[in-house]
């Protein structure tokens, strides 16, 4: 009988163990999850929470036999996910999650690292989602900057300036939990805010204009759109948190005006804003009252705004930075 050797982390508060008895297969896995999430190891030898999430590694990507009932997600033309009742099953070329109350299995094959980088982080990614919801982890499209325990979050579709928006204040000396996706938990009366990926998507003109923040070891993501990932270089690097209380939700868009502005948004379309940023609701009846939930308490908890993303916000971080600091204290 093989050795089960597992490996252990924290991931948006929430105790990992991830387990195999391919000590290879488990080492790759550890690896990409470690460069993928904002995460912590913590002590293999220690006893896992009973609150924790186990995860089972093996090598192979057959999916079990299909006599359920689910609809079926497209996530991407390489990658989609079905739920019903408290099983999820995650799929894409050369792996598979399946997700249940009872036990969750992730299946890989010598496809799967055949891949483009970007493919392999989306699927843990997704996977992670799904493991992370009955924990009351929800994930939400956004960005987050922090400055003296307050937090920021940006959120809306993709080219909305969110990822600029982040940079701009991190060049001002923000701190800042990640980029793109975030995890929202709450304990019933107030939410906070969770880091969830490493790295920052960059562009050519991201690149050019934040180049103190910019390492030497970005990493081209096929089909992203001309995107680059990585991780803040300088002293940037140190100024990532793992989690915030949001005080301010800002809905960027991009405005071909010199100075940015901001326009308050009312709560209830605050609401739906939020909801089609959120990633997962209504797929899973199970858990969507909770995220529903959640979204509102988030609404109450935060001054929401259109954040119109003037030229400043590239070339004058420190007006930026005032004008969001005169929100949060208003």
């Amino acid at each position: 009988m093989n050795e089960i050797t597992s490996y252990s982390s924290l991931l948006c508060g929430v105790p990992f163990r991830l387990y195999s008895a391919d000590v290879k297969l488990l080492g790759a896995l550890a690896r990409l999850w470690s460069e993928v999430f904002v995460s912590r190891p913590v002590d293999d030898k220690a006893a896992l929470p009973k609150n924790g999430a186990r995860l089972r590694i093996s090598e192979g990507s057959d999916l079990p036999a299909d006599d359920h009932v689910g609809q079926v997600i497209q996530l991407s033309p390489v990658m989609s996910v079905r739920h019903w009742a408290s099983t999820s099953w995650l799929e894409t070329v050369g792996a598979h999650l399946v997700a249940s109350a009872d036990a969750s299995v992730l299946k890989v094959d010598a496809r799967f690292w055949d891949v483009a980088i970007g493919q392999q982080r989306d699927f843990l990614l997704n996977a992670a989602l799904i493991l992370l919801q009955p924990f009351g982890r929800h994930g939400i499209h956004a960005s987050a900057a922090t400055l003296d325990g307050n937090g920021v979050l940006f959120t809306a579709l993709s080219g909305s300036g969110k990822t600029t928006s982040t940079l701009s204040l991190i060049a001002h000396g923000w701190s800042y939990l990640s980029d793109d996706a975030l995890v929202l938990s709450s304990d019933g009366t107030s939410v906070r805010a969770h880091a969830l990926r490493r790295g920052f998507s960059w562009t050519e003109d991201s690149r050019s204009r934040f180049q103190s923040l910019y390492p030497d070891d970005g990493q081209w993501l096929p089909g992203r759109e001309g995107k680059w990932l990585a991780k803040l270089g300088g002293t940037a690097l140190r100024r990532q948190e793992t989690t915030c209380v949001p005080k301010l939700v800002l809905f960027p868009e991009v405005a071909h005006t010199a100075h940015s502005r901001l326009e308050p948004v009312e709560g209830p379309s605050a609401l739906i804003r939020l909801m089609e940023q959120s990633s997962g609701l209504l797929a899973r009846p199970v858990a969507t009252a909770d995220q529903m939930k959640m979204l509102g308490l988030l609404v109450d908890q935060v001054r929401t705004f259109r954040f119109l993303a003037g030229r400043d916000v590239l070339d004058d971080a420190g007006a930026v930075s005032d004008l969001i600091q005169k929100a949060w204290s208003a």
